[in-house]
């Protein structure tokens, strides 16, 4: 074979080594880049599994919590009370150490706390149950792991409002609206933050004292599971409606509402 011959396939030989080079860089560096991207989310709630030379493991996030969530305590809103129940699913527990639920309302300095339960399907599964002050909404809750008196590990703090999680504090809403195609005005009666689970803060009733040239006085109850009350009435020689919330526990509110006075920012609401 001739001296050219041979050397224009040593040539041929080269590139294909640098292309086969430049291919096994451009893999490498897309296989560091989206390694080093699963690494940055180590503050994420969610485990990340990080794969390295064929093998994976799972790494917890920093506070070592993998799951939490917090709900109504439907028990004790059978029972005429607000509480709630905080869950927390954790990577692993100190040998020895007790597990509470530390809390506290949006104005409150110092941490109360109460010991949490394991479940029987997962002894890294904790959970609790609190009673709530309804008047501060702000609920501030975390796990902590105590040894010897000592907080020896500690989840990052979680907030929540309890109002919106347990539908309100029996405070009520009102508001109107012009329907466009029959001109009649209607008035709506809501539970200012939804329905509430605890039953005694639920409308039980609503009357209205219609103030107009002829007066009118209407009875109503809720209509929906939602526990709202809606009434039309033509605007025409409306001064002022009085409006009387009874509630499901007898409790009773009355208020003067008018549709063409200027009202707050927050709005028109009964305060339970």
């Amino acid at each position: 074979m001739e001296t050219k011959e041979l050397l224009a396939r040593f040539k041929e030989f080269q590139v294909g080594v640098f292309i086969l080079l430049g291919v096994l860089l451009i893999t490498n560096l897309v296989t560091l880049g989206w390694t080093i991207s699963r690494l940055n989310r180590l503050d994420d709630r969610l485990p990340i599994s990080v794969s390295c030379s064929g093998s994976s493991r799972y790494t917890p996030p920093p506070d070592g919590v993998l799951a939490s969530s917090i709900s109504a305590d439907m028990d004790l809103a059978a029972q005429g009370e607000a509480g709630v129940i905080a869950s927390f699913h954790i990577a692993n527990k100190v040998p020895g150490a007790t597990v509470l639920l530390a809390y506290r309302s949006h104005d409150e300095q110092e941490w109360r706390r109460t010991q949490m339960t394991s479940t029987p399907d997962d002894p890294l599964v904790f959970t609790a149950s609190v009673p709530v002050d309804l008047s501060h909404p702000d609920f501030e809750y975390r796990l902590e792991q105590v040894l010897d008196g000592e907080v020896v590990h500690a989840s990052r703090s979680l907030k929540d409002s309890v109002l919106y999680l347990l539908g309100g504090n029996g405070d009520i809403s009102l508001d109107d609206v012009v329907l466009p195609d029959t001109k009649q005005g209607r008035i709506m009666v809501s539970g200012r933050y939804g329905t509430p689970k605890i039953e005694a803060f639920r409308i039980a009733e609503v009357t209205l004292k219609i103030d107009k040239n002829t007066p009118q006085e209407i009875t109503l109850t809720p209509n929906s599971a939602a526990g709202n009350v809606f009434y039309s009435f033509y605007p025409a020689g409306l001064k002022d409606i009085e409006v009387t919330v009874v509630y499901a526990d007898g409790e009773t509110r009355t208020t003067l509402f008018n549709p063409f006075a200027a009202r707050p920012e927050d709005g028109v609401y009964i305060r339970r």
